[in-house]
């Protein structure tokens, strides 16, 4: 009997041990093992559309039931959406919090300012993605936070068809100094203007003070490329200041500004439509860092330890793993927004940055990595940043400076130069931009828009997209040459409409990687040649400082290494001085060779500086041995040439396609205003082509100032050579002879 007993105690013991154990799963446990909780618990009211086309913005809006003190930071809350190509392929994409916003205007500028913004629709969770293959899609979404884990469970299916679009930009692996389409691989070749931002007083027509406007000139001209500042007046992320309400729509460190970003979001859809790619820039350059009370200065950068954040200087902040953290969040952010977009080309941090520290390019290289590794899985991203030098070895492409022979990557340039009168404007860029283009560079620009504007200079970079259409930069390796008419015998042969000295000019701006102010040259020794185009050169300071002991330590002289074989003249463009004493000096081989004085305002005779330069290696230091400083705008170099001709040649050369940009340089702004010559008309000029394989050809003639093809047939050609005829060349004519397979 007692046995019979023991039976039923034992089990009744097990029970309640077991009830036991099954509290303490519920009460501790449950919130790790949360995934398994019921989906509408979690993630709420899914919006999506069942069918879209790939590389266009396919959408998915919800809701999730979680309170959270912060959600635009991941650390608290992470939300992806999983997809699944039709190939069996998966993608993580970011998922990001939004606030609808709506202008208060009818045309859209890209500004902070919570008095031009009204909520438009209740705030919510988003995912943005473009699947570059057509067919059936599905998705799940994922939610993380420190404690729970959960997964939409339920799959979602879509379908994709095919679009016309050519996809995203990315480096061509065939000829890796270009760009190419990645939907159809056709090449990218990119021009236009900069239009990062449009407000006053940098853009002077209110009636065009929008970038509906900006935008539209563009698609109205076909011009592919632009660059919009994400920085200097709207940041995605700032401190607010209390004394100016307009500014309430910000709110620091780790919070991202919902007005802002809803005209982000309407500039893409505009860029989209206009079918232009953006370079979209994060930071600005100094005034950021600045120790002043300015809004745009270090004082209300949210990073700065005395507003909250982690970094307690400018040399902490390069080197600091808080801010590298927070810098990721913003960058996934973006990506999470507008990654989506075959627009996004790529991003661009830091506007015209000094020379970088190991901390900064360890920085630059953490940062390329990190957007490299949330857009892999579903989009090529490119990433880049204005910095130079090392800069260059961490990042996708070059800007400005580097890509010189043997480059293995493209070279951008941002903000080409410009010349010094409205009325020369639209010259001087159709100048620069072909240069460019036939000296292997990926991608050129101008700063700023409204100077483009201004000048109705739109058409100039329509020239260049109109004859890209059929080149094959992407697809073979093409070599650089440059050649100038010679005495007669030559195969190169022009005559001109009056006679005189025949001679080239390079102008050379300052890049503006040195602050305009208080900022010491990071180089002092510059090399120049007759074969150079335009420049914008990196590391020389704006200003030439005196021996002042406020100035002297940011004087840094310039030497000029100028290798003239006919002899010239180098011209500096004095554009301002200090309130004291400024004597701006040229020596040669440490000997004086000229000075000037300068009391006051600069006397229109006195803004140009001119230095002979003798035939063969010129080194010319330039120095203000008063106690002030002088500001120079650019400097100007004259090549003589051995004849009254001045047809230069530029061309690229390939087994498929010959190029050559035949160049009248008796025209043109610097040659007429700075150095005094007179125009003239070249005339039979005869352009020959060498080592063309026997075969048939198609040659091409196109004038880049009317637009049109003066020549456009097919030929047969034999013996390697072929010479083309072109009647006049009153500026720039471009040829291409292209084999045909």
């Amino acid at each position: 009997m007692k046995k019979a007993k023991v039976l039923p105690l034992l089990i009744s013991a097990v029970a309640v041990v077991l009830v036991a154990v099954i509290v303490i799963l519920i009460v501790y446990i449950k919130p790790f093992n949360s995934n398994k909780a019921p989906v509408d618990s979690i993630i709420k009211n899914i919006k999506s559309e069942k069918t879209g086309k790939t590389y266009e913005k396919f959408e998915i809006n919800f809701n999730i039931d979680l309170e959270c003190e912060n959600p635009y930071d991941p650390d608290e809350i992470e939300v992806n959406g999983i997809f699944t190509y039709p190939n069996g392929k998966k993608a993580v994409v970011p998922a990001f919090y939004i606030v609808p916003m709506k202008y208060t205007y009818e045309k859209t500028s890209l500004t902070y300012n919570a008095l031009s913004y009204y909520p438009n629709g209740d705030p919510h969770w988003c995912i943005r993605f473009a699947g570059m293959q057509k067919g059936n899609y599905s998705f799940t979404i994922q939610v993380k936070t420190k404690d729970m884990d959960y997964k939409y469970e339920q799959t979602q299916r879509f379908e994709l068809s095919e679009s016309k679009s050519k996809g995203f930009l990315e480096i061509s692996e065939d000829n890796p100094l270009y760009f190419q389409n990645s939907a159809d691989g056709s090449l990218f070749y990119g021009t236009g203007s900069n239009i990062a931002w449009v407000r006053p007083p940098f853009t002077k027509d209110p009636e065009h003070m929008s970038y509906d406007y900006f935008i539209g000139q563009q698609k109205k001209n076909g011009i592919n490329l632009t660059r919009v500042w994400l920085c200097h007046w709207a940041w995605l992320e700032w401190m607010p200041n209390s004394k100016d309400n307009t500014t309430a729509s910000y709110a620091g460190l780790g919070r991202y500004n919902q007005c802002v970003s809803s005209a982000m979001d309407k500039i893409f859809t505009m860029l989209e439509d206009a079918d232009i790619r953006m370079i979209l820039t994060l930071d600005d350059n100094n005034e950021q860092f600045e120790n002043s009370d300015g809004y745009d200065t270090w004082k209300y950068n949210p990073y700065n330890a005395a507003n909250g954040g982690p970094a307690e200087s400018l040399t902490d902040y390069w080197r600091n793993e808080k801010v590298r953290e927070y810098y990721k969040k913003r960058l996934r952010y973006i990506v999470a927004r507008w990654g989506y977009s075959t627009s996004l080309a790529s991003i661009n941090l830091w506007n015209d940055m000094t020379t970088p520290t190991e901390d900064i390019v360890d920085y630059l290289e953490e940062l390329h990595d990190y957007t490299e590794e949330i857009s892999e899985d579903w989009r090529p991203l490119l990433f880049a940043s204005n910095f130079t030098s090392d800069a260059n070895d961490v990042l996708d492409y070059y800007t400005q400076t580097g890509g010189g022979e043997g480059a293995d990557k493209p070279r951008v340039i941002q903000e080409c130069g410009y010349p010094n009168s409205m009325d020369n404007f639209k010259q001087s860029l159709r100048n620069t931009v072909w240069n460019e283009m036939f000296s292997n560079t990926a991608c050129t620009m101008i700063w700023s828009h409204d100077d483009v504007d201004e000048s109705d200079s739109w058409d100039v970079f329509t020239s260049i997209n109109e004859f890209s259409k059929d080149l094959y930069l992407h697809k073979y390796e093409y070599v650089t040459e440059y050649e100038e008419v010679e005495n007669a015998g030559s195969a190169l042969q022009a005559n001109y409409s009056s006679s005189g000295q025949g001679y080239k000019t390079v102008t050379v701006h300052a890049l503006g990687d040195v602050a305009s102010w208080a900022q010491k040259a990071t180089k002092n020794e510059f090399e120049i040649y007759d074969t150079d185009n335009d420049m914008m050169l990196a590391g020389i300071a704006p200003k030439l400082y005196g021996t002042n002991a406020g100035v002297l330590n940011f004087r840094n002289n310039p030497t000029f290494i100028v290798d003239c074989m006919n002899g010239g003249e180098m011209v500096v463009n004095i554009a301002g001085v200090g309130g004291g004493t400024n004597t701006v000096t040229a020596t040669k081989d440490g000997k004086k060779i000229k000075e000037i004085k300068i009391v006051g305002k600069v006397p229109s005779d006195q803004k140009y500086f001119t230095i002979p330069l003798e035939p063969g290696i010129n080194e010319i230091t330039l120095s203000n041995e008063g106690n002030d400083w002088l500001e120079v705008k650019a400097y100007y170099f004259k090549f003589n040439l051995d004849s009254n001709n001045s047809v230069a040649v530029r061309r690229l050369i390939s087994e498929k396609q010959q190029l050559a940009l035949i160049q009248n340089t008796r025209n043109g702004e610097v040659y007429t205003d700075v150095f005094g010559g007179k125009v003239a008309v070249a005339t039979d000029v005869k352009v020959p082509f060498y080592e063309l394989a026997d075969g048939r050809y198609k040659v091409q003639v196109y004038n880049t100032e009317t637009r049109e093809y003066i020549t456009s047939e097919e030929v047969d050609i034999s013996g390697g050579e072929y010479i083309i005829d072109i009647p006049e060349v009153s500026h720039i004519v471009a040829a291409k002879i292209t084999r045909i397979d």
